[in-house]
């Protein structure tokens, strides 16, 4: 039923009320009147501004259920629910209570009604008759249809994400902080810098949101009075606009840039603003200046606001900053619940604004990413938290001490296990005693460093043992390394002993001492007693200048991580623990400390399983294994292959690299009762330093916390630079009982990333500066956030781009190169670009490569180009070198066949990339090892090809594994293809027919 009304439409403004859910919202304010005026004096004033603003009198009222209402204006002397002035006596005059509904008035508004109110009162009222809101409405619609679609694109590029999916509580919380006695500084600094006092406001905002976690957005809704001509300033109705304006900014730049960048952004929006569609999402988080209203003084009476509560401008926060004489008055209102927002509470979320305004007034030339943000006495509180393990640390026992302390008091535990021998604690004890005693008549003295060749075996660990009972430091050695790799890590490390080289068929320099396990045997020489500050490892990671750097670790550090992750997991003593990392590498070293420490069992599965999925899933199923150590895209290869049996009893300990929400759901979705935690640290601090056990991952990040510090360790940001909350980053530095001794040879490198720490209370206390930068969540959990500098982590190892780069510009032919992590995940691999000479072509350089790097830092792709094109500051084009590589020009053989073309499916699935080129190897498409694992699984199940992995490694190519094929492989796909070439009336007789006849 439609109602005939008189009246008359509404305006944009109050359409997007509407559209937003927001004409219900109300305007509050208290109007003081200060001096002795009179009842009848104040009510007749308060007609007079009735009769003259027809706002102050309008209502609104719907033709018809479900339509936007008409402004229909009523008589001065008839009642009206959108407005409401109540006034009441104080002790020193009148209090007046204005309530007005969003479509009636705005901040702005305010400003006229206390000045026409003043005059009034004092009996002069106004000489000229102000523009009336339903005739400006009209103005406004015009401007809307001039500029709409014109300007439609601006607000396009500003679109704010979709609502969080949060549950949010009803109501506004609300918090007012007064910043006394800062307007005058602050005015002073506004001028100076420029850009304005309302722009510095803004730029404190934004950084403070930039502290909390909030859909990840850089949009603020910034509310505008749009009132650009002087016939509309004496207008009271609602004129504001409220327009998202991007907030993105160089953290290092200082306060001065970014507000004359804010303030350009806001006068490019409000030549936009009648552009901004009425049905505009609202942003996140919002902004309000609201403009001073001085108060009025008509003789001996004062008349001024003394609360201001306006209309909401964003979806879940937002600040309204207003200057009252020489102060600011800033509120801060969260739409709901906070906690349920992700959000602090809004006096935490307004003493952070008062840091920073407090920040930019003492030096506005400092970079915004130093402006303290959160007030110390917080920043002190999440860094207990960060930290709040480490006050039950006690200073432990060595591990080898553990191990003989073992033999002594249960000398038949079992120690150590794999597929094929055992070997109890006491076996351990006496068996390494040997190896110890033979290295000391060979003439091992204190911190000799002994380079072991062995994979991880019950022989690996009685040398490992044996070298630290002889007083000697281990080094792990990968026989996979190129030999001139292998001879650099010896140099560099100062090694005189080798065991195990002649079983790996390396030969000896005349100057080392070699020895084989079964040299081991009896000797009266005593070991000398091991002291905890004594080299116990040295392990070798990337460096970005191609020279490999010597990380040194001594025995206290060992046993303090042992000890920490022992606390944490608290294994039983028939736990058994495995890893399937190389020894070269620290990732496997948990497993081992954490069962040497407690007295429990080492699992150790044959180096094949790292790549052989089912021998992977058959070894940790016949072992009994409770406990695994290995990264998130080694074991998503072996559950895509292998299945359920591939996982452990009871924990996994994931780490390396980026552990994925996603990822744990799926673990969580084929084992929910598994204990999963996420472990992090540098070799430089002990294998780890930082770990979240993973309780849930709704809701949260899509990366998992790296959590919080082991009890051995101190987890702190970098003292120079802001506290990473929210989504603001920060260089982690690691303290704390795990930090190494530094780099062997490398005095300065040492001092620039082994720095003092300055939280320790010991003198002399170093952190280690990571170069990992982290985030830390409201709850003090790290975040990993990337890094400060090019080094990536490919399949778990730890790269610098630059080494390879290094490498590359070594050889002859090669006259510049650059290195890019390429893919995310476990299809993350390097990539290079070379500028070479004529005659040199990519398979002969990386075969060079192989002969210096390690097999993680070989580029999958070397692409030959004429020049590597640079961006203005002279650093390479990543977007340029990748569409270099889209677009290179060679020769293909595209896929053909059944049996080439289906196997081109399995490599394009695994890869998520066309294969164009028959010939060209999976390694060089993107593809590595464990990507191998997969594909084997996928040609074994979906093909029926029974191949291996040495085969697989063999013939990577479509076309020569297609060669491989059982002919009975190839019938069967033929068989498919004539079917799915039949129409599809005649496929369910052709399945039948063979059911009963056979192919």
């Amino acid at each position: 039923m439609t109602e005939d009304i008189e009246g008359f439409r509404l305006s944009p403004q109050q359409r997007r009320l509407f559209a937003l859910g927001q004409e219900n919202d109300r305007i509050t304010a208290t109007l003081r009147v200060r001096g002795n005026v009179d009842e009848t004096v104040l009510q007749s004033a308060l007609h007079h501004l009735r009769e003259r603003h027809e706002s102050l009198r309008t209502d609104y009222v719907s033709p018809e259920i479900g339509s936007l209402p008409l402004q229909v204006i009523r008589r001065t002397e008839d009642p009206v629910t959108a407005v409401d002035f109540s006034p009441r006596q104080s002790t020193d005059g009148w209090l007046i209570q204005i309530s007005a509904a969003a479509l009636s008035l705005d901040s702005a508004s305010l400003g006229v009604i206390l000045s026409d109110l003043a005059a009034f009162c004092d009996g002069a009222p106004p000489r000229t008759d102000p523009l009336q809101y339903a005739d400006a409405s009209q103005w406004f619609r015009d401007q809307v249809q001039d500029r709409e679609l014109a300007s439609r694109y601006f607000w396009d590029e500003r679109t704010p994400p979709r609502p969080s999916e949060k549950p949010s509580g009803k109501g506004l919380v609300r918090a007012t902080v007064l910043a006394k006695g800062r307007a005058r500084a602050f005015r002073a600094i506004s001028g100076r810098i420029g850009g304005g006092e309302k722009a510095v406001a803004l730029l404190c905002w934004t950084r403070v949101l930039a502290s909390v976690e909030l859909n990840g957005t850089d949009l603020v809704d910034v509310c505008f009075d749009a009132r650009p001509f002087p016939e509309l300033r004496e207008l009271v109705g609602p004129t504001e606009i409220i327009a998202p304006l991007r907030t993105t900014y160089d953290a290092d730049a200082h306060a001065a840039e970014i507000a004359q960048r804010l303030d350009a952004e806001m006068a490019d929006a409000e030549e936009h603003l009648f552009a901004l569609p009425v049905d505009f999402p609202l942003a996140p988080a919002g902004f309000r200046w609201q403009p001073e209203f001085p108060a009025e003084q008509q003789g001996d009476t004062a008349f001024f606001y003394e609360n201001l509560c306006p209309v909401g401008v964003a979806r879940d926060v937002s600040i309204s900053v207003r200057r009252e004489r020489d102060d600011y008055i800033i509120t801060v209102a969260v739409a709901g619940d906070p906690e349920k927002l992700g959000l602090p509470a809004p006096d935490d979320l307004a003493n952070r604004f008062m840091t920073l305004l407090d920040g930019v007034i003492a030096d506005p030339e400092t970079p915004v990413s130093r402006l303290a943000i959160l007030p110390k006495a917080e920043e002190a509180r999440i860094l207990r938290q960060l930290n709040q393990r480490r006050d039950r640390f006690q200073t432990p026992p060595l591990i080898l001490d553990r191990v003989f302390a073992h033999a002594a008091e249960q000398g038949d535990r079992i120690a150590a296990v794999s597929l094929d021998e055992t070997i109890t604690y006491r076996a351990l004890a006496e068996r390494s005693e040997q190896a110890a005693a033979r290295l000391l008549e060979a003439g091992l003295s204190r911190e000799d460093v002994v380079a072991i060749f062995s994979d991880y075996s019950i022989d690996w660990l009685v040398a490992v043992l044996g070298v630290w009972r002889a007083g000697g430091a281990c080094l792990a050695i990968d026989s996979a390394l190129p030999k001139t790799r292998i001879d650099m890590h010896l140099k560099i490390a100062h090694a005189r002993f080798t065991i195990g080289g002649r079983q790996k068929g390396w030969d000896d320099p005349e100057d080392l001492w070699q020895m084989e396990p079964e040299d081991i045997r009896e000797s009266p020489l005593k070991p000398p007693a091991l002291r905890p500050a004594q080299l116990a490892f040295v392990t070798f990671t990337s460096g970005t200048t191609g020279r490999p750097k010597a990380v040194a670790t001594e025995h206290r550090h060992l046993a303090a991580y042992a000890a920490a992750l022992t606390d944490l997991l608290a294994p039983a003593e028939d736990t058994r623990l495995a890893m399937v990392a190389t020894p070269s590498v620290d990732l496997g070293m948990t497993a081992w400390l954490i069962a040497l420490f407690r007295g429990c069992t080492i699992a150790f599965p044959p180096p094949a399983a790292r790549l052989d999925a089912a021998l992977f899933a058959d070894t940790i199923d016949r072992l009994a294994v409770d406990v695994l150590k290995i990264t998130p895209t080694h074991l998503s290869m072996i559950l895509d292959a292998a299945g359920p049996r591939a996982l452990p009893r009871r924990s996994i300990l994931f780490g390396g690299e980026e552990l994925s929400a996603d990822f744990v759901e799926e673990v969580r979705a084929i084992s929910p009762g598994l204990d999963l935690y996420n472990h992090y640290g540098p070799t430089e601090t002990t294998v780890g330093a930082l770990v979240h056990r993973i309780e849930t991952t709704a809701g949260g990040p899509a990366a998992v916390p790296i959590g919080r510090a082991i009890a051995a360790a101190t987890a702190m940001p970098n003292p120079g630079g802001t506290f990473p909350s929210g989504r603001l980053a920060s260089e982690l530095w690691i303290g704390g009982d795990g930090v190494a001794r530094g780099y062997l040879g490398e005095a300065a490198l040492t001092a620039d990333r082994f720095r003092p720490d300055p939280h320790a209370s010991l003198p002399g206390a170093r952190a280690y500066v990571t170069g990992d930068l982290v985030r830390l969540t409201a709850d003090a959990n790290a975040v990993y956030a990337g890094r400060v500098d090019d080094q990536v982590k490919i399949l778990g190892n730890r790269m610098e781009l630059g080494e390879v780069t290094a490498a590359l510009t070594a050889l002859a032919s090669v006259r510049q190169a650059v290195t890019l992590a390429v893919g995310d995940g476990m299809r993350r691999h390097l990539e290079a670009w070379a500028v070479v000479s004529e005659e040199a072509g990519a398979d002969a350089i990386l075969l060079a490569l192989r002969e210096v790097l390690p097999s993680a830092a070989i580029p999958s792709r070397l692409h030959i180009v004429k020049s590597i094109p640079l961006l203005a500051s002279g650093k390479p084009d990543r977007a340029a070198l990748l569409r270099l590589a889209e677009t290179e020009a060679c020769e293909k053989r595209p896929p053909h066949g059944v049996v080439e073309t289906a196997i081109a499916a399995i490599f394009e699935g695994i890869l998520d990339t066309r294969v164009e080129d028959a010939t060209a190897s999976f390694f060089e498409m993107g593809g590595h090892s464990l990507l191998a694992t997969l594909a084997i699984a996928r040609l074994r199940e979906g093909l029926g090809m029974a191949i291996d992995v040495e085969a697989f490694f063999t013939a990577p190519t479509v076309a020569d594994l297609a060669k491989l094929a059982d002919p009975r492989v190839l019938e069967r796909l033929r068989i498919v293809e004539r079917i799915a070439a039949l129409p599809e009336e005649d496929i369910e007789l052709e399945l039948a027919k063979r059911q009963t006849n056979g192919p």
